[in-house]
């Protein structure tokens, strides 16, 4: 599904107006027809709604929806906040709302009892400003809208994204309302997962207003976005669509065959968890390559995966290690280098050895990661593809910013990371972003505070290289690996939430798989 810039959202709302023939008062009836709908589902006709309309489109949406609740035997108050209608639309809706004797107020000169109705309603409808925030809110709607967060009633439904949070960033415009539940209209908007939006917008509907699905491939050249492709956000429906294949006339060769790198002496399980949660995937084979002191004590633990015990110095992998990793590697469906790996000074000759000569498809995780950021350049001499993992401190080490400035722009990172040097990216994080080297990314809306344990990461990288060997394809495992993932981390807080530890993340992958094979 595609994930949009406002800009974007508007091109196709022209597009579908303009070129399809679909009158902007029908796309105005069918958003507001979605939002009566969604307070239907969420207050009984007897309970006080209150629809807060601006003087925009968003507004419209609003006395649309006021209009068809009122048809319905609703309780609704319709407030507007301004003097006048500022688009062609509002104003026909709100001639539409006098004509046929719908109840309406305006807020200016009657502020006091506005906000009495407020105190007293049991769910507010935000249809206050819509996509098209972009500067500070101030003045007397400012003091309004301060006034308003403090009189929320327990039910608040935004329209298209609440009120103050900007579509394309997710950030506050000086104050915003928090919502339970936003209805958005054809599809989700950047900054419904992104900074305070992704905490503003509770739960999200995505509500199709008959825009076309294929005005995407119509749309004209737009100067401001000039990529040719569209983001989009991952959903069951298209992850079914990426499983790997299997036959019963098959041997454990027909799934592949992953090779991890990783381990320490202080960190030997890290690597474990990745090879476990490889073979949980389906890879056919899993061999391990770690300190060979580590060797017996994860075999005793685990006869599952093999074992190539790698020479070692001071509890970590000696420098001649790689080059028995490269040797070895050519054999292998997958490479995935870090989990547990540590970190030492020369390290980097060795992530820069395999980058550089490996043509294996290569996933580096962890400390491989923290390696490769005391010299990102060495990427551009890469030989095969190339997938890396970083969480937000990861990202910052190797960009050179700060945790904060990575959060403060996840999809501008990671888009520039990946189209610098020709790399796929997840950036982890409340909604993980995949950027691949063109310039695209992928959102995954799955996920809870469940998987904020260390490990988490390391079962990600062994799901992703188990799909790789099946599938042969970096991109399609690593969206359907990180959806799968998210979607364990919310069973996992069903179920016990932050007290379950990374290692049960194994125990759900089968149960997750097959409920979305058979969607």
């Amino acid at each position: 599904m595609f994930l949009l810039t406002a800009q974007t959202m508007r091109l196709m709302d022209r597009f579908t107006i303009e070129q399809v023939g679909i009158p902007s008062l029908v796309l105005m009836e069918n958003a507001g027809r979605a939002v009566a709908e969604e307070v239907k589902k969420e207050v009984e006709p007897e309970k006080r709604i209150l629809i807060l309309c601006g003087s925009g489109n968003n507004g419209g949406d609003g006395m649309v929806a006021a209009r068809h609740l009122m048809n319905g035997g609703y309780r609704v108050k319709v407030w507007l906040a301004g003097e006048k209608e500022g688009s062609e639309e509002a104003k026909m809706e709100r001639e539409i709302l006098e004509r046929g004797g719908y109840p309406y107020e305006r807020i200016p000169g009657r502020e006091t009892q506005f906000f009495h109705d407020l105190s007293q309603t049991d769910l507010l409808v935000d249809a206050l400003f819509g996509i098209g925030m972009t500067r500070e809110i101030t003045g007397r709607m400012r003091e309004w809208m301060e006034k308003i967060v403090t009189y929320l009633p327990p039910r608040v439904l935004a329209v298209d994204i609440p009120s103050g949070i900007g579509a394309d960033d997710g950030k506050i415009y000086g104050i915003a309302i928090p919502a339970k539940k936003t209805v958005t209209f054809g599809y989700p908007k950047w900054g419904h997962f992104l900074q305070e939006g992704a905490r503003f917008t509770g739960e999200l509907v995505i509500a199709d207003i008959s825009i076309p699905h294929s005005v995407d491939q119509r749309l004209p050249n737009d100067p401001g976005n000039p990529r040719s492709e569209i983001d989009e956000l991952l959903t069951a429906a298209e992850i079914k669509s990426l499983f790997p294949s299997s036959d019963r006339f098959t041997h454990k060769g027909s799934y592949g065959h992953v090779f991890i790198v990783g381990g320490s002496r202080y960190y030997p399980g890290a690597s474990m968890l990745a090879a476990m949660a490889a073979l949980k995937a389906g890879a056919g084979l899993v061999t391990l390559g770690v300190p060979a002191s580590l060797v017996s004590s994860m075999a005793a633990f685990s006869p599952d995966p093999t074992y190539l015990p790698l020479p070692e110095e001071e509890g970590h992998l000696k420098e001649e290690a790689w080059a028995a990793v490269l040797n070895e590697a050519e054999n292998f469906s997958v490479l995935a280098v870090g989990p547990g790996l540590s970190r030492w000074e020369e390290g980097t000759k060795g992530i820069a050895k395999l980058v550089q000569e490996c043509s294996t498809p290569l996933i580096l995780d962890a400390d491989a990661l923290n390696l490769l950021a005391r010299d990102p350049s060495i990427l551009h001499g890469k030989k095969g593809e190339v997938l890396l993992t970083p969480h937000p401190g990861e990202m910052a080490r190797l960009t050179g910013r700060t945790v904060a400035e990575i959060e403060g722009d996840r999809p501008g990172w990671a888009r520039r990371f990946a189209l610098q040097y020709g790399v796929l990216l997840l950036l982890k994080g409340s909604y993980p972003l995949i950027a691949t080297p063109s310039g695209k990314i992928y959102l995954n809306p799955k996920g809870s505070a469940a998987l904020s344990k260390g490990g988490s990461g390391d079962v990600l990288t062994g799901l992703i290289a188990g799909f790789m060997a099946q599938k042969h394809n970096l991109l399609e495992s690593t969206l359907l690996a990180s959806y799968l993932h998210g979607v364990i981390g919310e069973k996992m807080m069903a179920k016990g939430g932050r007290t379950l530890l990374s290692s049960e993340i194994l125990s759900f992958v089968a149960e997750v798989m097959q409920e979305h094979r058979t969607l």
